[in-house]
């Protein structure tokens, strides 16, 4: 029954792969609309109008979101002495900061163009992270 476990394991990460690009295509629309048609005066509209506002909202949700993620599926490989290392903390400053540039300027061009327009860029951007391997 190997190669019927095999093609379980693909369905699921076939299916999960389209579970993500529905979710994250969904997370672009809903920006898209905040940024864009929130009302005069409201607190959407105040958010969209400072992208650091947007991203203090929605980054530590993202963040304990992979934090619990990455312990169920990763839990193996996370000692309780690795949280400790100094270097450790150098890196995610770093990586964290990337993140929220990152996240400022895709947030930046969905207001000024459209959830299509980060979609299409993201598509391109995988281009040269496919082929450097």
């Amino acid at each position: 029954t190997a190669p019927r476990a095999e093609s379980d394991a693909y369905f699921c990460g076939v299916l999960l792969q389209l579970t993500a690009m529905l979710a994250g295509s969904q997370r672009w629309a809903l920006l898209q609309y905040v940024t864009q048609r929130s009302q005069a005066g409201s607190a959407l509209a105040f958010m969209s109008k400072s992208k650091l506002h947007l991203v203090q909202r929605t980054l530590p949700v993202t963040g304990v979101t992979c934090l619990l993620l990455s312990a169920q599926f990763e839990g193996h490989k996370m000692s309780p002495g690795c949280f400790t290392d100094a270097s450790l903390f150098g890196k995610v400053s770093f990586i964290a900061s990337g993140i929220v540039a990152l996240t400022v300027a895709e947030l930046e061009i969905v207001r000024a163009t459209s959830a299509v327009a980060i979609l299409v860029l993201g598509s391109l951007h995988q281009i040269p992270i496919t082929i450097a391997g």
